[in-house]
């Protein structure tokens, strides 16, 4: 290995161009543990804000090799060998284990939980640069006995340092620090504790320090990246919105349904005020009973009480669809307008992987932190007092250890956790979204809030309070006694049967028609569209088929009043969050919380006595399917007790939704097991765990995406044009940057479509309408020769 020059003075380091090293680390440093401080419970490790300090202290401290300020300042190496001697993380991490396993004894922690917390530190230097992907017992192996290429490499490292000046400015922040001067100096508390590894390895798992690893992580990998990118400036403040800013938007009309969800949000305020300081809440109400506006004023709540109490979290709403993001988000918009909050993302923030990262802030020009890495970094990190955002991303962060995703969990300690929807949350994840939201309420002081019309068995009552009425005697309240629905599971119908079927119960308000595959649904639209029985309806086609802008527009028409008789044909995309409602709803057997949110769009707001909903069992040229079409889509144990509950019924009410969902979800939790995750997740081992709880992942690596180019879209050619100039861009970080600008509009015009698996993936290419072809894209049905399913969460 090359022979540096003398070493550089270590107050004369850079971190980054023209940033000194010292500034940084203690930037870092400080906002780490002042972070942390705000949130910082007692069951965490003894000191755990100081122990933040010292990661933060420590975590680039490598960089004062010779190397590194080569490169700092614009000598790229020349070579692999030159790449790997200016890294710096590992030595970073080695020399911070010490001091934090020295400061958590002084606090007064016991052998092991010293032992930890030092263990905690080193791994999230070790691995600030990369991810939480190794298990533990194997890189403490690394740690303690470098084979002999990181043994030279730490070695040239070692002599490429000013250690008399790193002493010197140490010593006043960490007194007692001594800087090793030779490898075996540098390994021989590894290999002291190296039992420490192996033990974690094997321990029994400890969900505690699962999630105090991956805050540090978090703490880290956000304060080391926004000062680097806001180069010590601090974000922008957030204003505290108090909770009465959400009464004024709520809907003043004179109708039953009307006044049951002002007295459901009167319940709620009075149901905080009587338990401010549990853990857990539950909101479980029909749906169209205002759930959306009563679970933000409950976050407000809770947060304008939790920061009297000091704690600076902030209301993260999280939804397991992107499709209704935006309504979401426009909804907490128009509140925050009519309070007269600025319109400002360090107000109000969305976020999930397709949106738009520029950062706004009201200022004369408009957009003063656009897209771009201060802008992306600013969203990533939900730096924002209302985050309305998806499951992935919450459930990603906390589990995967990807270091995108990672530094987000910060964000989420001592904060309001709302999940809606929460009925779409796997049976195989429950018990790890449990230990993992208990952990995070016990460790760092945040609340969470469960909201759902089907209130699925993730908690035990005694954990949660519920926040509705009695859910059993509210569902049966006069205004939710909206809709009928007549089960025809007696019999299997074909397309053609169920197309008879609808065509004799065309309502003038407006028949709604779900279907489990986008395949099912084309087919139906177009023997719909042939046939004279439906002259002179308006037909309307809904699903993840057709692209995300169309899918908005056609979704308002839907909703917009007046427009006579009306036929909407769509796929499970409406079933949760999309706000409109019709007189009449044709359903394909699906799982029973399925059903109920298809429940949803039929007479929402009560516009008529009764509306009619009608469960269909659907076949293929009447073969012997048990559960029709559903099986090709849902699991079978998920349909059995769909038909265990409902029994022998002929028909049900909206009264009995709260019953029938609660037997559903015990057969749930008897019948099927968890996906045994919370173990490796205790182990630290991020690797297994993100393997089993992907939310996204698995299900975007089986669609081939397509960018499609309308005629009525002259906007498509010139984005595509930039999306292709931006490909062939050399720099990499530069061709991403260039990219964020056209994001939005760019995944706007993107259709998914499944792929068997085993088939192979291609780059996304355009989609030009056509003449219905298979690989066409269709004005009116979109993708032709589509996919067969959903997915959860998107």
């Amino acid at each position: 290995m090359p022979n540096p020059s003398a070493p550089p003075a270590f107050l004369r380091c850079l971190s980054h161009p023209e940033v000194p090293l010292s500034d940084h680390l203690t930037r870092v440093a400080e906002s780490m543990r002042d972070r942390a401080a705000a949130w910082a419970t007692s069951n965490l490790p003894p000191r755990f804000p100081d122990i933040a300090f010292l990661v933060g202290l420590f975590h680039d401290l490598g960089k004062a090799t010779a190397y590194f300020q080569r490169y700092v300042r614009g000598k790229r190496p020349e070579n692999r060998e030159g790449q790997r001697l200016k890294g710096h993380s590992r030595l970073s991490a080695m020399l911070l284990f010490l001091p934090a396993r020295a400061l958590a004894a002084v606090a007064g922690a016991d052998d092991a939980t010293a032992d930890f917390a030092a263990l905690a530190a080193t791994l999230a230097v070790a691995r600030h640069h990369a991810s939480l992907d190794d298990k533990i017992e194997d890189l403490w192996g690394h740690l303690a006995r470098p084979d002999d290429e990181a043994y030279d490499l730490l070695a040239h490292q070692l002599s490429a340092v000013d250690a008399e000046g790193i002493e010197a400015w140490l010593g006043a922040r960490v007194p007692g620090f001594r800087m090793p001067r030779d490898v075996p100096a540098l390994t021989e508390p590894f290999r002291r504790a190296k039992r420490l590894g192996i033990d974690l390895g094997r321990a029994d798992p400890s969900s505690a320090r699962a999630l105090t690893s991956v805050l540090l992580y978090s703490l880290l990998l956000s304060c080391d990246k926004l000062d680097a990118a806001l180069q010590g400036a601090a974000p922008l403040s957030r204003e505290a919105l108090p909770p009465s800013i959400v009464e004024p938007a709520r809907p003043r009309g004179t109708r039953a349904v009307d006044a049951a969800r002002t007295e459901l949000a009167r319940h709620v305020r009075q149901r905080i005020a009587e338990a401010p300081d549990a853990h857990v809440y539950t909101l479980t109400a029909p749906t169209g009973s205002g759930k959306t506006l009563t679970g933000l004023e409950a976050a407000l709540l809770l947060r304008e009480r939790m920061r009297a109490a000091g704690l600076p979290g902030r209301v993260v709403y999280a939804l397991p669809f992107t499709s209704v993001i935006d309504q979401n988000e426009g909804i907490f918009r128009d509140v925050l307008a009519r309070a007269g909050v600025p319109d400002s993302s360090a107000n109000l923030l969305k976020h999930h992987h397709l949106a738009d990262l520029a950062y706004h802030v009201p200022s004369d020009e408009g957009e003063s932190i656009p897209a771009g890495e201060q802008g992306e970094l600013l969203v990533e990190s939900w730096s924002s007092e209302i985050v309305v955002t998806t499951f992935v991303q919450v459930f990603e962060s906390l589990f995967s250890g990807r270091n995108r995703m990672a530094k987000k969990v910060c964000a989420m300690a001592g904060s309001v956790l709302v999940l809606d929807e929460v009925q779409a949350i796997p049976r195989r994840l429950w018990g790890l979204v449990r230990t993992a939201l208990l952990e995070l309420t016990r460790l760092t002081g945040a609340r969470v809030i469960l909201m759902t019309a089907t209130r699925p068995l993730i908690f035990d009552p005694a954990e949660a309070v519920e926040l509705a009425p009695d859910p059993r005697l509210f569902f049966r309240e006069r205004p939710f006694q909206r809709v009928r629905m007549d089960l025809h599971l007696d019999r299997s119908v074909t397309r053609a049967e169920l197309i008879d079927e609808v065509a004799r119960d065309l309502s003038d308000s407006g028949t709604l028609v779900i279907l489990n595959r986008v395949r099912s649904s084309v087919e139906f639209y177009r023997l719909v569209q042939d046939d004279p029985r439906f002259q002179g309806c308006e037909l309307i086609y809904l699903s993840a088929n057709i692209t995300p802008r169309e899918r908005r527009r056609r979704t308002d028409e839907v909703r917009a009043p007046g427009r006579g008789r009306r036929l909407i044909v769509s796929t499970q995309v409406v079933e949760a969050g999309v706000d409109f409602s019709c007189a009449v709803v044709h359903r394909e057997l699906a799982p029973l919380d399925s059903i109920i949110q298809g429940c949803g769009r039929c007479n929402r707001n009560g516009e008529a006595p009764r509306g009619q909903v009608h469960l269909w069992r659907v076949v293929e040229d009447r073969a012997p399917e048990p559960w029709g079409t559903a099986a090709r889509v849902y699991d079978g144990l998920l349909l059995a007790a769909t038909r265990d509950v409902l029994g022998d019924r002929r028909m049900i009410v909206e009264e009995d939704f709260f019953d029938l969902g609660s037997a559903y979800f015990e057969l749930m939790r008897d019948r099927t097991a968890d996906g045994e995750l919370s173990e490796p997740w205790g182990k630290l081992d991020f690797a297994t765990v993100s393997a089993g709880s992907h939310l996204i992942d698995e299900a975007d690596a089986m669609r081939q995406e397509f960018f499609v180019m309308e005629h009525s879209d002259p906007e498509a050619r010139l984005i595509w044009d930039d999306y292709v100039a931006i490909q062939k861009l050399p720099d990499r970080l530069q061709a991403h940057k260039r990219f964020l600008d056209i994001k939005r509009e760019f995944h706007d015009r993107v259709v998914r479509v499944w792929i068997r698996r085993g088939e192979q993936k291609e780059p996304i290419r355009p989609l030009h309408e056509g003449g219905g072809a298979a690989g066409d894209y269709d004005p009116e049905t979109g993708y032709v020769h589509g996919s067969e399913g959903g997915v959860l969460f998107a």
